[in-house]
């Protein structure tokens, strides 16, 4: 099995996504990890991101049907692929509560909690900026990890994506794929 995403939700249940087999829900029985399959609450076996936001609403990130979004109250929303929302690779969560979704192939959407949809944030130098993972800093900004333009920054009071502030001389970080974003204590 391809695990592309785990995550312990703030209950302590550990949630295992996969590439191709969907949704597991990690248990001990007897002493014995076991991973139960969950079947039959999103309609996709194929699951990239699996995120739980400060409001205890469950989002996940799938391949080939979307971002479903499953509340406290256990309904469930689905936001369709469609044109502009394709290749969907990660979400995030800012400091105030707004969620970001990055796409591999079409940049990165805010969610707009007014008319309950994602609105595209434009990235002038390249509208369809690749984005494999997004990093939400203690600062008002998002790291944004690209698949070959090396890494950007969301400006959140701007509204602004920039370019990273890393320069190597004996690599050219602009071309670089980053694939993760991890901050150290």
């Amino acid at each position: 099995i391809h695990v592309s995403t785990i995550i312990e939700r703030y209950n302590g249940e550990i949630l295992i996504g996969t590439s191709g087999h969907g949704l597991f829900s990690l248990h001990t029985r007897k002493g014995v990890l076991e991973a139960v399959q969950i079947e039959n609450l999103i309609p996709s076996y194929f699951i990239n991101k699996i995120y739980e936001d400060k409001k205890g609403a469950l989002w996940i990130v799938t391949s080939d049907k979307g971002i479903y979004r499953i509340g406290k109250d256990k309904q469930v929303k689905n936001y369709s692929c469609n044109n502009e929302m394709t290749w969907l690779s990660s979400l995030c969560e800012d400091k105030h509560g707004n969620i970001y979704v990055g796409s591999l192939q079409n940049g990165l959407f805010k969610y707009d909690q007014t008319t309950d949809s994602f609105i595209p944030i434009t990235y002038a130098p390249m509208p369809n900026l690749p984005i494999k993972t997004l990093y939400p800093t203690n600062q008002e900004e998002i790291y944004i990890g690209t698949d070959g333009n090396g890494m950007k920054i969301y400006d959140i009071r701007e509204n602004k994506i920039r370019e990273g502030a890393l320069h190597i001389t004996t690599f050219n970080f602009d071309k670089a794929k980053v694939h993760a974003i991890l901050k150290d204590k």
